[in-house]
């Protein structure tokens, strides 16, 4: 059985070869392509994709840039739009091959064995210390010839890590984790790539797969559902899964997401999911049943989390705008239990959680403001030193040492 799964992810990810067809154009539209770049091009290319996807190349003598226009946009532009300069982002093959990696050593390194369940020990320990290296080696050859996107290589990496958590939880075993989490690993590249995700869709379905965990839990207490240790876990694995990926559908086509934008989403639905319990046990004490507690929690989580996706329509945020306010935790217990200590106030103390979560709340907002953009707005320039050598026709048969340029979100 072992033996066929691997050799089933060796077909998926040697995948057969994609063709791409060069598109010819007439010769009055050749101008207007030219003006798309800076300078004048010595050549220029059009190739489309098979997703349908067209490439423009424009070679200068010592560098080129490449352009990409949906089928959608080449229409347009063909038919007299304007289209403003958007190029290919850098590819990411380092930074998925990092990921992978990551998996193949901290969990298909185990998981693998665990799955095959070989009776002789020193084969176990054997294939556990060879699969890191051969999951590197596949995915490798894979993407030697091809661009791996921002939104694939976070997609994989995430995917394979919230997969091996489904997997134990859906099997309740460990013989769950590497089949799990390899599909999810192979289906979530796959989709970022056919798609065209980037990363911020990606991170909003995996916070969507971490409110699937917190949803199943807080709902079959609030209703008593009385399930057992194993049947919870099968609940909140099969919600996870079912809300993260109806969130990546719904969302896919959603015009800008950025990772920060994503990671804010998190973090203000962790707020809210904090927020109500923490009022109500302020104002009420023990009075409050366990139920309205919880029912306010997933009240208010729900609603920070629509409220920031609102956000999200609205305006932009960085990665870096997005770590920042994850600190602010950090910042506001070091205020609010500076100011508890100074007080040594035993009515401080009770009303600690509140006071917290406001300050946190407070601080929160205030850095959003500070560091969010309007949509599209984020600069977008990014140079990549990517070597080539290539032949110019300004200076025949002289073979041309260059750089790539590279502008991207």
């Amino acid at each position: 059985m072992g033996a066929i799964l691997l050799i089933g992810v060796l077909l998926t990810a040697h995948g057969g070869k994609e063709s791409w067809e060069k598109v010819e154009i007439s010769q009055t539209l050749y101008p207007k392509v030219y003006r798309l770049f800076e300078g004048r091009p010595d050549t220029i290319f059009i190739f489309q994709d098979p997703q349908g996807t067209y490439w423009i190349e424009a070679w200068y003598p010592d560098h080129k840039d490449m352009l990409p226009l949906t089928p959608e946009q080449w229409r347009a532009f063909t038919q007299g739009a304007e289209i403003p300069p958007m190029v290919l982002q850098p590819s990411h093959r380092v930074g998925y091959l990092i990921g992978q990696t990551l998996l193949g050593i901290s969990i298909y390194s185990w998981s693998f064995p665990a799955f095959l369940r070989l009776s002789e020990p020193t084969a176990n320990a054997a294939i556990g210390l060879f699969m890191p290296f051969t999951w590197f080696g596949i995915h490798w050859l894979e993407t030697r010839n091809r661009r791996v996107s921002a939104g694939e290589a976070w997609g994989g990496f995430s995917g394979g890590v919230l997969g091996a958590f489904h997997g134990s939880m859906l099997f309740q075993s460990l013989r769950g984790v590497f089949p799990v989490s390899v599909a999810e690993n192979l289906l979530d590249r796959t989709l970022a790539r056919r798609w065209a995700l980037g990363p911020g869709l990606m991170q909003r379905k995996v916070n969507s797969h971490l409110y699937g965990f917190y949803h199943a839990f807080l709902l079959s207490d609030i209703f008593s559902l009385g399930l057992s240790g194993a049947s919870r876990s099968r609940l909140a694995a099969s919600v996870s899964l079912l809300e993260g990926y109806t969130a990546l559908v719904l969302s896919r086509k959603t015009p800008s997401l950025t990772l920060g934008d994503a990671l804010f989403e998190l973090r203000l639905s962790i707020i809210g999911g904090e927020f109500g319990p923490a009022l109500l046990t302020f104002l009420f004490g023990d009075r409050v049943s366990r139920k309205m507690l919880l029912a306010t929690s997933l009240i208010g989580q729900v609603s920070a989390q629509f409220f920031a996706q609102q956000l999200s329509v609205r305006y932009d945020l960085s990665v870096s705008g997005a770590l920042l306010n994850a600190l602010v935790p950090y910042l506001a217990h070091g205020v609010t239990a500076g100011v508890g200590v100074l007080l040594g106030s035993d009515l401080y103390w009770r009303s600690y959680p509140i006071l917290f979560l406001a300050t946190d709340l407070g601080l929160t907002w205030r850095l959003y403001q500070a560091f969010r953009k309007p949509q599209g707005s984020l600069a977008r320039a990014s140079f990549r030193a990517t070597p080539f050598v290539t032949s110019s026709t300004l200076r025949p048969g002289q073979l041309v040492y260059g750089l790539q340029w590279t502008w991207a979100p």
